[in-house]
């Protein structure tokens, strides 16, 4: 991977824990629209280099910071979720921990392909 392409995960990682703006002398907006900025110019290098690995990175860069992690995901979901289906007619469905790891995954798959639709 080039030095560039790491500078700008480096400063997505920064702007991502939310500086102060006002140590930087910047404005909320002036912080959101650099923010902006650089997301854009990875995307830019990302797709001017057309390399499938850069790509991925970029991807599960993005993944890291917006998808869903498993012990995120409250109890009440897979609740929701077997509620809904004996309301449907497929009778009740026990919560147990294998059908906790398939709505895990459907979830955060769910996630991870809207987010790459963007």
């Amino acid at each position: 991977m080039d030095n560039r392409m790491l500078d700008i995960i480096v400063q997505l990682y920064k702007k991502k824990l939310r500086f102060d703006s006002k140590l930087l002398g910047m404005t909320e907006r002036e912080n959101a629209k650099s923010y902006i900025d650089v997301l854009e110019n990875a995307r830019q290098e990302v797709m001017k280099t057309k390399n499938k690995e850069l790509e991925k990175l970029y991807k599960e860069f993005f993944y890291d910071l917006y998808v869903i992690k498993e012990y995120d995901i409250p109890y009440s979901v897979y609740e929701t979720e077997a509620r809904l289906a004996k309301e449907r007619g497929y009778g009740d469905i026990p919560i147990t921990e294998e059908y906790i790891k398939q709505k895990n995954e459907q979830i955060i798959q769910d996630q991870k392909e809207s987010l790459d639709k963007w």
